[in-house]
C-alpha cells in the first residue's frame, strides 16, 4: 500500500528538523508567561511522512507528529487537511495525545480555514506557531496577510520557488496567460511583477517594437521581491533559506513575525538563524 504522505527527500528532513527545533524553543521561551500557546499547521498531512534519503524510503515523523510531542506542550493544536484519507490519520494521531493537549482537525481549504482561525486569536491572551507548508502556490496571499494582522503569531513558510518559476515563464509572446497571472497575483497579492519581472522584448524586432515580455530577475531577485512584499506586512522576515541545499533550490523556507514587539522579533530572529545556519 502507497503511503499517503510520501515525497521529498533530504531537504524534507531539514524542514522538518528547523521546524522541531523552533516550537520546542517557543514553548520553552513562553512557558513561564501566561499566555494560551496555540499551533496551527495550515497543510497537515497524516503525522509522518516517507521520504527518499540515500536511495532508500525512510518514514519520518512529520509536522503534525513534531507538534504534539513538543516539550513544553502547547496548549491547543490545530492542523487542517483538505483530503479526507489524510483527515482519519490525524484524527487518529490527536486521538492518542489529546490527554496532554487540546487537539482538533479541521478538514478544509487551508486559506478559508487558517482565515478563520486568525480571526479567534487574542494577541492579549495568546501566541501562536503557524506552519504553512504547501505542494505548490496553493496559499493566498491574504491568508499570509491574516496571520500577519493577529499580531501573536510566528509564521514558518516553505515558499514554492519551484512554482513561482513555473508560473513567471522565461518569455512572453504577447500578453500574460490568464491562469498563470491570476496564480501570480493570488499568491503575491500584487499585479506589480509584471513591471518588477518583464521587460519588453524587442530581440529580433527589425523596427524595434516589442515582440512580448522577457523575464529580467532570477529567483535570487524574484525571492527577494517577495521578501520585501511580506515586510510589508510582517515585523520581521527572515532570509529565505534555500532548499535543497545541493542542485537547483526548488523552495525557500521563511520566518515571519507578527508580533509588532522590536524584542520579540530580535529574539525570533536570533533563535531562528542560530537554528538554520548549519544549513545555510
Amino acid at each position: 500500500m502507497t503511503p499517503l504522505n510520501e515525497f521529498g527527500s533530504e531537504w524534507t528532513v531539514v524542514k522538518l528538523d528547523i521546524l522541531k527545533k523552533y516550537l520546542s524553543f517557543y514553548t520553552q521561551a513562553l512557558s513561564k508567561q501566561n499566555f494560551s500557546l496555540i499551533y496551527i499547521d495550515g497543510f497537515a498531512g497524516t503525522g509522518e511522512c516517507t521520504v527518499k534519503l540515500n536511495g532508500s524510503k525512510v518514514t519520518v515523523p512529520g509536522s503534525a507528529q513534531i507538534a504534539l510531542e513538543t516539550k513544553p506542550p502547547f496548549k491547543h493544536l490545530i492542523f487542517i487537511e483538505e483530503d479526507k484519507a489524510k483527515v482519519g490519520e490525524l484524527e487518529t494521531l490527536c486521538e492518542k495525545r489529546n490527554a496532554i493537549c487540546d487537539s482538533i482537525v479541521f478538514h478544509g481549504d487551508a486559506n478559508k480555514q487558517v482565515k478563520r482561525v486568525c480571526g479567534h486569536l487574542d494577541k492579549r491572551s495568546m501566541r501562536a506557531v503557524a506552519f504553512v507548508d504547501p505542494f505548490g502556490m496553493e496559499v493566498n496571499w491574504e491568508t499570509l496577510t491574516s496571520l500577519a494582522a493577529t499580531e501573536c503569531t510566528d509564521m514558518i513558510f516553505l515558499f514554492s520557488l519551484s512554482g513561482l518559476y513555473r508560473q513567471a515563464e522565461r518569455n512572453v509572446k504577447e500578453d500574460f496567460d490568464s491562469k498563470k497571472a491570476a496564480c501570480l497575483d493570488r499568491f503575491l497579492g500584487t499585479n506589480e511583477w509584471r513591471g518588477v519581472f518583464y521587460e519588453p522584448n524587442r530581440q529580433g524586432s527589425l523596427l524595434g517594437e516589442p515582440q512580448g515580455y522577457r523575464r529580467i530577475m532570477d529567483y535570487k531577485a524574484m525571492l527577494d521581491f517577495a521578501k520585501k512584499r511580506m515586510e510589508g506586512v510582517f515585523q520581521y522576515v527572515s532570509d529565505p533559506l534555500l532548499l535543497p541545499q545541493k542542485g537547483p533550490p526548488q523552495f525557500a523556507l521563511f520566518l515571519a513575525v507578527s508580533n509588532p514587539s522590536p524584542k520579540a522579533a530580535a529574539l525570533a530572529r536570533r533563535v531562528y538563524k542560530d537554528i538554520t545556519n548549519k544549513h545555510r
